[in-house]
C-alpha cells in the first residue's frame, strides 16, 4: 500500500469498506426482525450484491434515506396536527350561540315551543303502538277514517294544540327570565333553582300533553287501521307486534 492508503482485498478503501459493512449491518438487523424484507427483494437489494461496491448497496442506501425522510414527514405532520388540534379546543363550540334571543334554545326549538310542536316528545308512544292525532289526519284517506272518527280525532288535536301552544310559552318566558337573572350578576340561589324547577315541571307537562294525545287517538281507530298507520309512517317492528 505504497500510497498510505488503506485497501481492502477486494479493492474497497477503508471508509467504502466501513459504509458497507454498516449497510450490511443494518441489512442483518431488519431481515433478523422481519422488516423491510419485501422492499430489499423488490429493490434487487441482497447480502450477495453488498459484499462488492455494487448497485445493490446504491439502492440500499437509497432505500434507508427514503424511508428516513418519510419519517421525519410523518412525524412533521403529527406534530403540525397536535398543535391544531391543542389550539381549537381552546375555543369551545358555545361561542356560536351567543346570538341566540334565549341562551339556553335554538330557534328551531323556540319556534317549535311557541307553535305547539311535538319535536318527538310523544316518540315512545308513537313507537309503541299509539297513532298521533296529527298524522293520522294527515293519513285520512289512506286510513279510510270516517266522518266521525275525523271529528274526533280533530278535536283532540285541537285541544293538544291550544295547551301545547300555551304550555309551550311558558317555558320560553321561564328561560327568559333565568338568563336575565343570570345576566344581571350575583343572582339568588332559591330563585334560581325555584325557576329551574319551574321549566322542568313545564316541560315534563308539555311532554304530558303530547302522550296523552296519542293515548286518546289510539281506541278511536281499529286494530287494521293502527296495523295500516305503523306500515305508512315505516314502523315495520311495531307493525309486526301489534298490541
Amino acid at each position: 500500500c505504497r500510497s498510505g492508503r488503506f485497501n481492502s482485498p477486494n479493492g474497497l478503501s477503508k471508509k467504502r469498506l466501513f459504509r458497507r459493512n454498516l449497510a450490511l449491518h443494518e441489512l442483518n438487523h431488519h431481515v433478523q426482525n422481519g422488516n423491510r424484507t419485501q422492499k430489499f427483494k423488490s429493490m434487487g437489494v441482497g447480502r450477495d450484491n453488498l459484499l462488492a461496491p455494487s448497485q445493490g448497496y446504491l439502492k440500499f442506501q437509497e432505500l434507508v434515506i427514503h424511508e428516513e425522510d418519510t419519517m421525519r414527514k410523518w412525524c412533521l405532520i403529527g406534530m403540525m396536527l397536535f398543535v391544531a388540534t391543542a389550539a381549537m379546543g381552546q375555543h369551545s363550540h358555545y361561542g356560536q350561540h351567543m346570538n341566540r334571543t334565549i341562551l339556553a334554545l335554538s330557534e328551531q326549538e323556540m319556534q317549535g315551543l311557541l307553535n305547539g310542536e311535538g319535536m318527538g316528545m310523544a316518540l315512545v308512544a308513537e313507537l309503541s303502538n299509539y297513532p298521533g292525532p296529527r298524522h293520522v289526519l294527515d293519513l285520512a284517506d289512506s286510513l279510510q277514517l270516517t266522518e266521525n272518527q275525523q271529528r274526533q280525532i280533530q278535536r283532540l288535536f285541537d285541544e293538544m294544540h291550544w295547551e301545547a301552544v300555551k304550555t309551550g310559552k311558558q317555558i320560553v318566558e321561564k328561560e327568559r327570565q333565568l338568563q336575565h337573572l343570570l345576566q344581571q350578576g350575583n343572582p339568588d340561589e332559591s330563585t334560581v333553582e325555584q325557576l329551574l324547577t319551574e321549566i322542568g315541571q313545564l316541560r315534563g307537562m308539555l311532554r304530558w300533553i303530547h302522550i296523552r294525545a296519542h293515548l286518546r287517538t289510539r281506541p278511536l281507530l281499529s286494530a287494521h287501521q293502527i296495523h295500516r298507520y305503523n306500515q305508512l309512517r315505516g314502523y315495520h317492528h311495531a307493525a309486526e307486534h301489534p298490541h
